[in-house]
């Protein structure tokens, strides 16, 4: 069995072995919830320990997003603390008949679409990183956001009506659907993303990173620059000679060589070395194209018409 092979089956079975711990932090995140109904302080700290439980086990399950996940768990309470400011005290604390705490309950409000926003942009600045990869779209992701929020503020109400005589069904429900979007806002990118990238993309470090700006950033060298000349780096359209997507890749005009980034370390390297220069791991002798998978030779890919190269 090649290299290659055993790495594939190493990560299968560790992506099942997570899936598992997925479904057991959804199994305790859903004990917590129905202990959390009932009265008393022995419930109540059996659903504080339920729901820490849940939270680490969907850590482990998801390591690569625990960021995420904590970014989420903070725009919850944010969400949560400043609907029931909204709610309970609209008619309390006038000043010179405003509500106060109505105010601090909206403040609290926009830090939660604030903390949503960085970790989307988080999340995308990983997937833009992965350059030469499989392009993932994100766009339902992104949207899977905004609906965590808006089902946080409905369970937010439904359990102040709950807490005030109502019917116990819709925060439970709205709860219930909380729990599975919070899993898929962390199954998604752990799974789909490569996050073989440098530290200060997985931090967030700058917020937003285009493609280009990657290998300016982290490519080898100095930025922007041939590793082999020093000369300034130009980039050309290239096409899929199958389906026809574009991509661009580095091109230095002195050395007439290309460069494309290490899928390890983003190192840029002389096209047709066999391994990256800096962390030595192989290197691919052709370009996988992202939106069809066939892979062919730089030489292969024919130039765009009316190719307008960028530094």
């Amino acid at each position: 069995m090649s290299k290659e092979s055993q790495s594939d089956n190493i990560k299968a079975m560790l992506a099942h072995r997570n899936d598992q711990y997925a479904f057991l932090a959804f199994i305790l995140l859903m004990a917590s919830l129905g202990l959390g109904t009932q009265p008393g302080v022995t419930f109540t700290v059996a659903w504080a320990a339920l729901a820490g439980a849940g939270f680490f086990m969907s850590i482990v399950a998801f390591p690569n997003v625990w960021r995420t996940a904590l970014g989420l768990i903070c725009a919850y309470l944010l969400s949560f603390l400043g609907m029931l400011c909204i709610i309970v005290f609209r008619d309390i604390l006038l000043i010179f008949g405003f509500p106060v705490i109505v105010l601090f309950g909206v403040f609290l409000g926009f830090g939660a679409i604030i903390v949503m926003l960085i970790v989307i942009a988080q999340v995308k600045q990983v997937r833009d990183a992965d350059i030469g990869g499989r392009y993932i779209p994100l766009g339902l992701w992104s949207i899977s956001g905004s609906i965590f929020m808006i089902i946080t503020a409905f369970s937010t109400i439904s359990w102040y009506f709950w807490a005030t005589g109502f019917y116990l069904i819709p925060y439970l429900l709205f709860e219930v659907l909380l729990i599975l979007c919070y899993l898929w806002m962390l199954w998604l990118p752990d799974r789909r993303l490569n996050w073989d990238v440098p530290k200060e993309v997985k931090r967030g470090i700058p917020s937003v990173l285009s493609k280009t700006a990657v290998i300016k950033r982290i490519g080898g060298g100095e930025k922007n620059k041939c590793p082999a000349c020093g000369s300034a780096i130009e980039f050309e359209t290239r096409m899929c000679k199958k389906c026809g997507k574009v991509q661009k890749f580095g091109w230095c005009p002195v050395s007439e060589i290309h460069l494309l980034p290490c899928a390890h370390c983003r190192h840029l390297n002389t096209y047709g070395n066999r391994e990256c220069e800096l962390c030595h791991n192989p290197l691919a002798e052709k370009i996988k194209c992202p939106r069809c998978e066939v892979s062919a030779k730089i030489g292969d890919w024919p130039l765009k018409p009316d190719d307008d190269k960028e530094e």
